[in-house]
């Protein structure tokens, strides 16, 4: 079955994002139902697949099997928000198909469907282990010595990214930039709720210049984060540094103001949150 919604104007937008909700529960290991979805403007110029999710992965009971009885959610537990991009459709007019391939198992249901403009992220942070007190920047060694991945490291490592983040790829020349915008590593970026900031909204790979400038895959841009305006704390994860979250939080927009971790002036989440450096 495929679900098709009317056209969507997306001349006037900036970095739009469709969200969803879902629910589903996979019969048997060997029977599953996989929610596709396929984006295209209205003269067939552009297709995206934002998302192509099935199996335990689109499960939201938990990951039980469940043969019998048909399943029907029953909390608000049962239900998960997906988001993905659809900028590659940016200044056009599009559609969006759900399909849902199905093998005769469960059901699955979908509900909540619209369009947004996400946010970008002003951000900075030094990461103590290639800090260089003597010009308040860190080293770019991995770069320089041809160690840093083209795809985001942080999924191999098992960490579970929510919304679009989880294999982000870059092009080799992001990593030909030398100076202060030099990339010195991966990180995570996190935005969580507002009220119960352990509820991670949405999580993107992102790159971090010598200067501390959080960027987005081309090396350069604010990064783009796939939520509507609003407040939310903001949280940053490096694979073998401690993690950082903003004591409260913060309005976020297509021009949010800095958030710059670095700065002792900026309140962090926690007691002794940041060290001194």
């Amino acid at each position: 079955p495929m679900l098709t919604t009317p056209r969507i104007n997306l001349v006037g937008a900036t970095d739009p994002y469709i969200a969803y909700r879902y629910s589903y529960a996979q019969e048997i290991a060997t029977t599953t139902e996989t929610i596709r979805l396929f984006a295209h403007d209205c003269t067939n110029g552009t297709f995206l697949q934002p998302v192509a999710q099935g199996g335990a992965a689109l499960a939201t009971n938990g990951g039980a099997l469940l043969p019998t009885p048909a399943w029907s959610p029953t909390t608000c537990a049962h239900w998960r928000t997906r988001r993905a991009s659809l900028g590659g459709l940016q200044g056009k007019v599009a559609q969006v198909d759900f399909r849902l391939d199905s093998q005769g198992g469960q059901n699955f249901f979908l509900d909540d469907v619209n369009v947004f403009s996400g946010c970008r992220l002003n951000l900075r942070v030094m990461l103590e282990g290639p800090f260089t007190s003597g010009t308040n920047t860190m080293v770019d060694s991995l770069r320089v010595r041809s160690m840093l991945p083209t795809t985001e490291p942080y999924t191999a490592l098992a960490h579970v990214f929510e919304g679009e983040g989880g294999g982000e790829t870059v092009l080799t020349t992001v990593f030909t930039v030398t100076g202060n915008n030099a990339i010195v590593d991966w990180i995570v970026v996190e935005v969580r709720d507002a009220i119960d900031p352990t509820k991670v909204i949405d999580s993107r790979a992102a790159l971090l210049q010598r200067d501390g400038d959080v960027v987005d895959l081309d090396g350069t841009s604010n990064l783009r984060i796939g939520v509507p305006g609003g407040s939310y704390h903001v949280a940053i994860r490096h694979r073998n540094h401690l993690g950082v979250m903003t004591a409260a939080a913060i309005a976020l927009s297509q021009s949010t103001a800095l958030i710059d971790f670095s700065m002792q002036a900026t309140p962090a989440w926690g007691t002794d949150a940041r060290r001194l450096i």
